[in-house]
């Protein structure tokens, strides 16, 4: 639909690397920020929604890179999500820009019903928290990102609702891609209580937090 192909037309153009102003000022503070890193814990239960959205997409829920099934989306045909992006994990810079376009592409669209029954979509014209995180991290496996850098997360937002992001693990700290927000940030620096993330080393289990302290976890 018209939305996907302004989200790829504009996927193009950060491929050529420029960043607007804007977005220069989400590095910086970016560039700021600690290098926490995050530790696992015990393995626990998946959201039953994303039971589901495997079985949806399956090759989404693979280690190998995924391609787009047209009839999975709401897209009349294929897209084409491939591109020159940086594949130095240590780089963040495509990060930024992804999230922002990401955020503004789709519109946002509360989903009122159990959470277990949501339906995660890659790349809607219109969706939630899920389905913002969910079409990050497939835009990023398609540009060379090793699914095991690119984390689900479920949080809980100061309001107590429930919400899922997308943990990106770079070689010298995890970060977060957020709808609520423009900016890339170290994951000490959101103000969430982490639930449960995907594991980096096995795709269908999710693990909670090792808790330290009185750090961001409680």
């Amino acid at each position: 639909m018209q939305t996907f192909r302004i989200l790829v037309a504009a996927l193009t153009t950060i491929a050529t690397f420029c960043i607007s102003e804007s977005s220069q000022a989400s590095y910086r503070e970016y560039k700021s920020i600690g290098q926490n890193r995050m530790e696992f814990d015990a393995p626990t239960l998946a959201p039953l929604a994303y039971t589901r959205f495997c079985l949806r997409y399956e090759d989404e829920c693979q280690r190998a890179p995924a391609q787009l099934d047209p009839a999975q989306t709401d897209q009349a045909q294929a897209p084409e999500i491939y591109g020159p992006f940086v594949t130095d994990f240590s780089g963040k810079t495509q990060l930024v820009e992804v999230n922002r376009l990401v955020n503004r592409t789709i519109a946002a669209r509360r989903y009122i019903g159990t959470a277990a029954f949501d339906s995660w979509t890659i790349a809607p014209e219109a969706g939630d928290c899920n389905d913002y995180a969910i079409t990050k991290r497939s835009l990023l496996r398609q540009s060379g990102w090793p699914a095991e850098r690119l984390l689900l997360a479920e949080v809980q937002i100061p309001s107590g609702e429930h919400h899922l992001v997308l943990v990106v693990r770079l070689d010298d700290e995890d970060v977060v891609l957020d709808n609520l927000s423009g900016a890339v940030r170290n994951w000490t620096k959101s103000p969430y209580r982490w639930i449960r993330t995907q594991s980096p080393t096995q795709a269908h289990i999710w693990q909670t937090l090792r808790r330290r302290g009185t750090d961001l976890l409680s």
